[in-house]
């Protein structure tokens, strides 16, 4: 297994930037260890109405998002790239400690200064080659297919506050290749913003904060059993999102949207819950379909997804697990509007 993951890496990195590869799949191999308890935590510290903190840890996203188009200008591209990860890092080190609501959230919010990251990153990345930020996705879930069950069996045997400790030093490591990587960022301006990159992750919002939680409250899981359900969920994600780029935006936006709301037979049949890794396809699919260009036009379109998401937690946090049932319905609608429009709406 270990042999068929570093070929694979390794096929993926040829056609990408290596430094740009090393970096996402460190920030991947914190990211895929310690998001699906994520939820757990919050639920354990701060009860029944912990879906309200991924609508505090978003609305820090949005301003993130949009300092990291413009922080570039300040302190350079590579930089930028490097201290939002950095500033995650420390996060993630700080909610491992945190076991009062307050101090939980504001580790949480800082946990999500990556957002500061993402737009330079996407922006060098498309400087690079057109569907390069598809493929260097698929490279940062390749440890989804192993870092789920890694911090399952770090939770159940050390603690699940190990966990964020652990992925906080991966985090740290993660915007080091970065600062060497020699790029010449694409001049000129993307296309007017379109609504695809917002309105895509409402529906994967509304069930981000319920997916794992639904499967240990109300079927049993086990958080070991929960750490091999999302790794199948991400391996799913990690081959769409290479298949993606073998299609155009359009025809695979489609079917990504169709396949996720399949999602919604979760409630019966608990493993259907693994279509919520198609999540990790659908984004960098939104993203190549906004034709950005500039670490500008990147932190603009970051910002409306992230309202996007923003907008699905509300939901969530209003509907409760009934969101495990509107979202497909969202993502089913979503499809149509795509099939009727001739491009990326």
């Amino acid at each position: 297994m270990s042999y068929f993951l570093f070929v694979l890496l390794l096929v993926l990195a040829v056609r990408v930037n290596l430094p740009i590869a090393s970096s996402w799949f460190l920030w991947g191999s914190s990211y895929y260890l310690y998001y699906p308890y994520l939820s757990i935590y919050l639920q354990k510290v701060l009860g029944d109405n912990f879906s309200f903190s991924f609508v505090i840890f978003t609305l820090a996203a949005i301003p993130f998002s949009l300092l990291g188009g413009i922080s570039h200008r300040l302190i350079g591209v590579k930089a930028s790239a490097f201290l939002g990860m950095f500033l995650s890092g420390i996060g993630l080190f700080l909610i491992r400690s945190s076991s009062a609501p307050i101090p939980l959230l504001l580790s949480g919010i800082l946990t999500y200064s990556f957002f500061v990251s993402l737009p330079n990153f996407y922006s060098m990345m498309s400087s690079l080659d057109s569907k390069c930020i598809a493929r260097v996705w698929s490279i940062s879930i390749i440890p989804s297919l192993f870092m789920p069950l890694v911090g399952g069996m770090i939770s159940q045997y050390l603690g699940i506050s190990a966990v964020f400790l652990i992925a906080s030093i991966i985090s740290f490591a993660s915007g080091i290749p970065v600062l060497l990587l020699r790029v010449t960022l694409r001049g000129g301006r993307g296309e007017s913003m379109k609504l695809l990159p917002f309105l895509s992750m409402i529906p994967i919002a509304m069930v981000f904060p319920y997916v794992y939680v639904y499967l240990r409250l109300n079927f049993g899981f086990s958080l070991e059993e929960i750490g091999l359900i999302s790794t199948v969920a991400e391996a799913i994600g990690m081959i769409s999102s290479f298949l993606s780029t073998k299609n155009t935006s359009r025809t695979a936006m489609i079917a990504l949207l169709i396949l996720f709301s399949f999602l919604g037979l979760e409630s019966e049949i608990p493993y259907f819950s693994i279509t919520f890794g198609l999540w990790e396809a659908i984004i960098p699919v939104s993203l190549e379909g906004s034709n950005s260009v500039t670490p500008q036009d990147f932190g603009k379109v970051n910002a409306a997804q992230q309202s996007g998401w923003l907008i699905g937690f509300v939901l969530s946090y209003l509907l409760g697990e009934k969101s495990l049932v509107f979202s497909p319905i969202i993502s089913i609608i979503l499809a149509l509007l795509v099939v009727k429009s001739r491009r990326l709406i």
